[in-house]
């Protein structure tokens, strides 16, 4: 059986955990689409189904209990890793993002990147 691609939204805001599947399901992504709401349930739930997925995360960096540079750094440990894609979506300052980003070791397997989602309106 090949690989199974889920999407991970990972943000303490249920607010922007509904509009960020909003908008994905309104653009024709129709993939499994599952919800965390810090780093520490998105490695649990990562962890406990990781045979023959492909994860896409959309990460926020803010969050309590284990936030995003804390998951980016457990992730990078794990054997599977190259099975996860990470993108960073903040609305925390780029220059705040960037800074932390370049302290951060760099995970090859992983595309990091910010969008700025300040202006987005998603109409019905």
């Amino acid at each position: 059986m090949g690989d199974q691609f889920k999407i991970l939204l990972v943000d303490d805001d249920p607010v922007f955990l509904f509009l960020h599947e909003k908008l994905l399901r309104k653009v024709g992504i129709e993939v499994s689409i599952d919800k965390c709401s810090d780093g520490q349930q998105a490695l649990a739930y990562i962890e406990s189904d990781h045979e023959e997925n492909v994860f896409c995360v959309l990460l926020d960096i803010n969050m309590p209990v284990m936030n995003g540079w804390e998951f980016l750094r457990s992730i990078q440990r794990l054997p599977y890793n190259a099975s996860i894609n990470v993108f960073i979506v903040s609305s925390a300052s780029r220059m705040v993002n960037a800074t932390k980003k370049s302290s951060s070791p760099r995970l090859p397997a992983h595309s990091i990147s910010h969008i700025d989602l300040g202006g987005l309106q998603i109409c019905p």
